[in-house]
């Protein structure tokens, strides 16, 4: 099975001296790291390694499990230096599995050779199976090669630096070994020129391995998580798993093509080899693969979180944006950094289905607007619905016609990239980039998968801007509702003053007293009027806070709640004085009696109390009405436009009164039971005590 002849004497020879080389200058320079110390070994095992077959191709001394266990060996000190150079801090989940799997598959490899030098020695086997030496050194091979690019993956820019020419080393030694294994295994025997050539393969691959071995020498290594790895070990990587697996399918035409099987063998060989012509040849597939190993396998082109925090920063400015065409200058800026062109121009997509240009150069005065809905600009829906970026003078994309693009946009020699803005397939906006300053002009698919991300974020800001405007234009409607509201509450005591004066009219039309109470109600309903007029206007003679009579405020709200049933008694009126509005503190009061009022049936009762105490002055008014779930008291009792009164209330009041007696420092709080009634606590601060005294008046 193995070759004795005087070149492969001289190819495992030579090998043996560069090995030994990098062993001196291995242990000369005296490695404080890890790595260092793990290469002495290794460079040991495999320089004894060279010297054994060096010694049996001369002499063939050497038996088949001798040379499946001087394999198992020499990979035992290329594992061991894997071993040690894998990072042990990762977060991958691979990174943490692959150190044990190496080392669990190496021992298993072990322990089968010798059960099958012990089933040979006690006479279960009559010859060693010729597999297991192409099986175990095709599976040690791969793990080297898989482990060496983990290895480079995992380091920084820096650090890789120091150690790729020795990982290129063991890489390609190892990937020698997976075609010379896998033809072992397809052929059944091993092929002489390549064991011909390992050792001079094995020597050459050393001198790269002594320059590493220096590299490494001058320079301090670092681990790092997450590194880019190096392209020649990836598709190394790929290849060996290509040839394993043809060297499978081998064994399986060998075992089962019967008389046919020598033919099929060589057919499958000779197929696999027309299979990776074909591959080289094909500039689509070479393409494909190109871009999978670069994504998955090779340093990126950018650092995807520098260039999303600097795509945030620009998005974000100075603070919120002011509205939609401000935050399109904000994209316009953010998208343009990422390809180095120095302007372009924004449309944003607008409530007519219309594309208005916002920012930008290309947004001048002659910048056109184009309707969306319109047959003509069908290549923007084209371009939104397949996430297409549009290079003006590339490749267009499939289905999409040079014709159909608009002619202001083929001419245009500052015309680059056409990107659509779309988000939740709504089109949000069209960004028109120049070309850059660079003129490098050439997109990869890093390029295109960073401006497309950038183009969904920017869309959905766009959107939520949008969505901004909209409810700042529904706040101002709504709080000209809310302030008309409050106007027609306020209207509405008045009007029921009038109409009291009016109803009363024609039976005391004839008394003096009645008639002067009636000039006082219309004054203070003038006055009320002008006042909300100035409010309106915001003019100097809006209500200001001043001092006045707090008893004397509660009797005018008890007067003007006293035409209605059941009427309220005032058990106490402390005599002090209060800062605010009278006006509206009477009308807060008038308002929680009347709904006392309404809650409680003419039989029932109203009771209306205050004292003084430590500065505050504490109101009460409690009825035995209906009362109020908590539920209510809760979730809508204090809520603007909640009315139980139906068309008839505004739902304003009780928020009114609430809010003035919080303008005054106050609080006020409510307890209610259903069917037991309710109880208003207002808590005022107070003045001055002027005379405090206890007044038990029922309001006639």
């Amino acid at each position: 099975m193995f070759v004795h002849d005087l070149v492969s004497v001289i190819s495992f020879l030579c090998a043996a001296v560069v090995l030994l080389l990098a062993l001196g200058l291995t242990v000369r320079a005296k490695f404080s790291t890890d790595l260092g110390s793990a290469l002495v070994p290794a460079l040991f095992l495999n320089a004894v390694w060279a010297c054994f077959l060096a010694w049996d191709s001369s002499s063939g001394w050497l038996a088949p499990p001798g040379h499946f266990f001087l394999e198992m060996t020499r990979y035992a000190g290329w594992l061991l230096l894997m071993w040690v150079a894998l990072p042990r801090n990762s977060e991958d989940p691979w990174l943490q599995v692959l150190p044990r799997l190496m080392v669990t598959i190496f021992t298993l490899l072990v322990l089968a050779g010798a059960a099958v030098s012990a089933a040979l020695d006690i006479g279960l086997l009559k010859q060693w199976p010729s597999a297991l030496f192409a099986i175990g050194g095709l599976i040690c091979a791969v793990l080297v090669v898989i482990a060496a690019e983990q290895v480079g993956r995992n380091r920084s820019p820096t650090a890789y630096w120091s150690i790729k020419h020795l990982l290129t080393a063991v890489a390609l030694i190892a990937c020698y070994d997976i075609v010379l294994f896998s033809a072992t295994y397809i052929f059944g025997d091993v092929p002489l020129p390549l064991w011909q050539g390992r050792g001079l393969v094995n020597a050459i691959v050393a001198i790269l391995l002594v320059y590493g071995i220096n590299r490494l020498r001058k320079s301090a290594v670092e681990k790092r998580v997450g590194a880019g790895g190096t392209f020649f070990t990836t598709i190394m990587l790929l290849v060996g798993c290509y040839l394993f697996l043809v060297a499978i399918m081998g064994a399986y035409v060998r075992s089962f093509g019967g008389t046919w099987g020598g033919a099929l063998e060589v057919a499958l060989l000779c197929g696999s080899v027309a299979l990776l012509v074909v591959i080289a040849l094909s500039a689509e597939a070479r393409a494909v693969i190109r871009v999978f190993v670069q994504k998955y396998f090779v340093a990126q082109k950018y650092d995807y979180r520098e260039e999303w925090l600097r795509f945030v920063r620009n998005i974000d400015g100075d603070g919120p944006a002011l509205d939609r065409n401000d935050l399109g200058v904000r994209v316009l800026r953010a998208m343009a950094n990422i390809t180095g062109s120095p302007d372009g121009g924004l449309w944003i997509h607008n409530e007519n289905d219309e594309f208005v240009p916002v920012a930008g150069r290309l947004c001048g005065a002659n910048a056109p607007t184009f309707d969306n809905a319109r047959t003509e600009n069908h290549w923007v829906e084209l371009l939104t619905q397949n996430n297409w970026i549009l290079d003006i003078d590339g490749q267009l994309p499939p289905g999409l016609d040079r014709e159909q693009i608009p002619e202001w946009l083929r001419q245009n020699p500052q015309v680059w990239l056409v990107v659509p803005l779309g988000v939740s397939g709504r089109m949000e906006g069209l960004l028109v980039l120049e070309p850059p300053l660079s003129n490098e002009r050439m997109l990869t698919w890093e390029d295109l998968d960073l401006l497309r991300t950038a183009a969904t974020q920017s869309a959905g800001s766009l959107a939520l801007q949008r969505a901004l405007d909209d409810i700042g234009q529904m706040q101002q409607f709504e709080a000209f509702n809310r302030l008309v509201a409050f106007l027609m509450h306020d209207l509405k005591n008045v009007l029921a003053q009038q109409q009291l004066v009016v109803k009363n009219f024609p039976r005391f039309r004839n008394n003096p007293e009645f008639l002067d109470d009636a000039i006082l109600t219309v004054d203070n309903a003038t006055q009320r009027m002008a006042r909300l007029i100035n409010q309106l206007k915001g003019g100097a003679d809006a209500p200001q806070r001043r001092r006045f009579r707090f008893d004397e405020a509660c009797r005018e709200a008890l007067q003007s709640v006293a035409d209605r049933t059941p009427k309220p008694v005032a058990v106490q009126l402390p005599a002090v004085s209060v800062s605010g509005d009278p006006d509206r503190l009477r009308s807060a009061l008038v308002h929680l009696l009347r709904n006392a009022q309404d809650a409680t049936p003419a039989e029932g009762e109203v009771s209306f109390y205050a004292e003084y105490a430590e500065g505050l002055v504490t109101v009460i008014i409690a009825d035995n009405g209906e009362g109020m779930s908590e539920e209510f008291i809760r979730d809508r009792l204090f809520k603007p436009f909640e009315s139980t009164k139906g068309v008839m209330g505004m739902g304003v009041g009780a928020y009114q009164a609430r809010e003035y007696v919080r303008e005054l420092g106050g609080e006020l709080q409510v307890t209610s039971q259903r069917q037991v009634g309710t109880r208003f606590t207002l808590t005022i601060p107070a003045l001055v005590t002027d005379d405090i005294g206890e007044l038990a008046l029922p309001v006639h």
